[in-house]
């Protein structure tokens, strides 16, 4: 009966697999509708539900705050002139502009802002924030251009801005592209707020690269209307898998993705058989970072960075098998101040250059 059902259902399977073949967003010249038809086709096939994809920050609670960082990882404080436009500029050159009466405070009160700035890879490695979300229902990998995390403060207690006030961003992007501006909700997850503006100061930029560029263009954002996480981003629907163990087992434990020459930062749950499968970008260098916490303890581990394949691929195809092996993290004890410290963090996973 065996021999039956499969002699019925092998000409299916085969005619499935040549069209799954066939249907490749990376092969041949195809329009943007076509690539998004076929990649919303084997996303149908891969059964990839939103809901899926994995939205806490392993690396988001080393210091018990859900915004992440201490005054010792890189936070800049200002003052606030609360009756008069105040423009915060960072060491950057990063622009914060916060008009008079933005926040629902006395006359007289004295508001400090607190602000901290994620450009460089290093700078996501150490911060852990995701950047998988969704993007018209799909599942997508935010590519940063540049983010900045937004607290005000006011007698100790959040400083909270009125409806009205709408604070204004310029950032010198960190990458090119066209770029949307997204805000980290209470999920973790990040919520479109609209697009960047960009001014180039030479319209020869349009067509040289960075390092040929006289003069650097500008993102802007005139619409921020809360603190918390803004994002410079653009989605990446196109990406691949990786796969490797860990020597360790536990609730705690996760394992993140983390670009080399790309800045962005994606999450893995762990199997029973200790086993991670991360999605990231195709044909990029990324490192691995595995780490977990108990009360008093952590332990960190890592592998060296590597260049992922460029197979198009997802860790709901196959069952992951088409993933790239990239070995086995061998986590070991590390404090919990070594693991707050930035340069002691990326001291201890052995990260180079920016």
């Amino acid at each position: 009966m065996q021999r039956i059902r499969t002699s019925i259902f092998l000409p299916l399977i085969l005619a499935l697999a040549a069209t799954i073949r066939a249907e490749s967003p990376s092969e041949g010249e195809l329009s943007p509708e076509e690539r998004l038809r076929i990649i919303q086709e084997q996303e149908r096939r891969w059964n990839l539900n939103p809901e899926d994809l994995p939205l806490s920050d392993p690396l988001d609670r080393r210091d018990g705050d859900s915004a992440n960082v201490s005054s010792e990882s890189g936070v800049e404080a200002f003052p606030v002139l609360v009756g008069q436009t105040t423009e915060l500029v960072l060491k950057s050159g990063t622009r914060i502009s916060i008009p008079g009466n933005s926040f629902k405070v006395p006359a007289n009160a004295a508001v400090r802002a607190e602000v901290l700035e994620l450009r460089k890879p290093r700078d996501f490695a150490f911060a852990g924030i995701s950047t998988n979300t969704i993007v018209n229902g799909s599942p997508a990998i935010l590519e940063s251009a540049g983010m900045v995390r937004l607290r005000f403060l006011w007698n100790a207690t959040e400083a909270i801005l009125a409806s009205s006030a709408r604070l204004r961003l310029e950032m010198e992007p960190a990458a090119y592209g066209s770029f949307n501006v997204y805000r980290r909700n209470d999920t973790g997850d990040w919520d479109l707020k609209g697009n960047a503006k960009e001014s180039r100061p030479n319209a020869e930029c349009d067509s040289q690269s960075r390092s040929e560029c006289p003069s650097v263009s500008t993102l802007i954002f005139d619409q921020i209307d809360r603190s918390g996480w803004w994002n410079f981003d653009e989605p990446k629907t196109e990406f691949t898998c990786i796969t490797g163990t860990v020597n360790r087992s536990g609730a705690d434990l996760r394992a993140v993705g983390v670009g080399r020459n790309w800045s962005s930062v994606n999450l893995s749950a762990l199997t029973p058989t200790n086993r991670f499968q991360i999605n990231v970008m195709r044909n990029e260098r990324a490192k691995i970072i595995a780490v977990e916490q108990k009360d008093k303890v952590a332990w960190l581990g890592t592998l060296p960075a590597f260049i992922t394949q460029d197979r198009i691929t997802h860790t709901k195809f196959n069952n992951g098998k088409d993933c790239q092996e990239v070995g086995s993290v061998e986590l070991k004890p590390i404090s919990k101040k070594n693991l707050k410290d930035k340069e002691s963090f990326l001291k201890a996973i052995q990260w180079e250059g920016e």
